[in-house]
Formats: structure tokens, C-alpha cells, sequence
């Protein structure tokens, strides 16, 4: 007998997976851009007040406002072009919006990795890939929610799975949840990987009106 159910994936937290369509030429170009503009730091895990490793973590450009280059006008509106459709089709976020506050580049050499994090002050993060490949460090996000129990299921799935990896492909763009805990995988590619990041954070009328915690937020 046909069984009459449904599942239900109540509370979860929503990603949008998307690419966008720009030649390698030009993909290139923005690379180069970057090579001339900026200056990147590295970052690793702090011990005893000291960094440790540094060579082994991914670099993040100094500065935080890369998006607001003119030479990347268009893919700026492209990207919240798409998060856009994002938030008022899937979220129904559709009386707020949304700006990019803080925006900057990720640089993984051969052997470099991340450790796991996540972004404050903003709502949604975003990341844009520039350079990659099937052997780039790919995305990987982590359930961090207090849990009382684990079980190792059969099988692992979308249901049960505590931690997801996006694979990363040039021009894919991904949006999450800034509080959701995200690192890169080990990147094992003889060339540089490049990435662009970003934070949003909603415009407007948050909560209501005669509420302790409203506010209205301008740009």
C-alpha cells in the first residue's frame, strides 16, 4: 500500500545556488585587477596570542570594499540582480532591501585551506568564484546548532547530513546565511584559487512598529 506523507524540513536554513554567464577572458581581467590593486594578507588560527601557520590559511584582500570598483559594475548589479530574485521568489523578503556592505577577495595557494567561521553584522554572505577547478578547496558548511544526540545514519542525505560541501566551478555564485559556519577544503590545484565575498544586510522596517526590537534602517 501507497503510503500518504509528508517531510518536512521545518526551520532549516536556505541557500541559493546559482552561475553566472562571463567568459574567461573576462574573468581573467578581474584577476589581474586584483593582482595590481591589492594587497593580501594571511590569516591562521591565533596561539598563545601568536599566529600559527600562517602559510597554511587562505588570504584576504586588506580591503573590504572591492565591489564598489567600477570595474565591477556589472557584475555587482548581476549579483544582486540574482539576490534579489533570490529573497522576493523563495524568501517573500519583498519590502526590504538589501545592500552589500563589506566585499573582498579570498586567495588560496596549493596546500592552504581555512579554518571554520562565520560573518557578523549582516544578514546573507555571498561568494563569487573567479578561478577554480575540480580540485579547488571547495566550500564546506558545518551544523554548529547544540544537538543532544548523534547517530550515524545508513546513508547521509539533506535530512541528516550535519555538514555539506558545494563543489566550485568558475562563475558559480552561492548565498547563505551569515551565521552559518563555512570553511574551505584543502585546495590541491597548482594555480591560485580566487574568490570574491560579500556581506548584505536588509534596508528599511525590521520588525514592528510597536515592538521593543523594530528599527528602520537608511542607506
Amino acid at each position: 500500500m501507497d503510503r500518504d506523507y509528508q517531510v518536512h524540513n521545518l526551520f532549516s536554513k536556505v541557500f541559493y545556488q546559482t552561475s553566472l554567464e562571463y567568459n574567461k577572458e573576462q574573468l581573467d581581467l578581474w584577476i589581474n585587477h586584483l593582482q595590481k590593486e591589492f594587497t593580501l594578507s594571511s590569516y591562521g588560527y591565533y596561539v598563545n596570542d601568536q599566529k600559527d601557520n600562517t602559510e597554511l590559511f587562505s588570504e584576504s584582500s586588506l580591503r573590504k570594499d572591492i565591489l564598489e570598483d567600477k570595474i565591477f559594475l556589472n557584475l555587482k548589479k548581476n549579483i544582486m540582480k540574482e539576490f534579489n530574485y533570490f529573497k522576493n521568489k523563495y524568501l517573500q523578503y519583498v519590502n526590504n532591501d538589501f545592500v552589500i556592505t563589506r566585499s573582498w577577495i579570498s586567495k588560496v595557494k596549493k596546500g592552504q585551506t581555512s579554518f571554520y567561521h562565520n560573518h557578523n553584522n549582516c544578514m546573507f554572505s555571498g561568494i563569487y568564484y573567479l578561478k577554480t577547478d575540480n580540485k579547488s578547496g571547495f566550500i564546506n558548511f558545518e551544523n554548529f546548532n547544540d544537538k543532544r544526540f548523534f547517530l550515524k545514519p545508513n546513508s547521509y542525505n539533506k535530512h541528516n547530513a550535519n555538514d555539506f560541501t558545494f563543489s566550485t566551478h568558475d562563475n558559480l555564485l552561492l548565498f547563505f546565511p551569515s551565521e552559518c559556519h563555512h570553511r574551505i577544503l584543502r585546495h590541491d590545484s597548482d594555480f591560485t584559487r580566487y574568490s570574491i565575498a560579500f556581506n548584505l544586510m536588509p534596508t528599511g522596517e525590521l520588525g514592528g512598529s510597536k515592538s521593543d526590537s523594530y528599527c528602520n534602517i537608511h542607506v
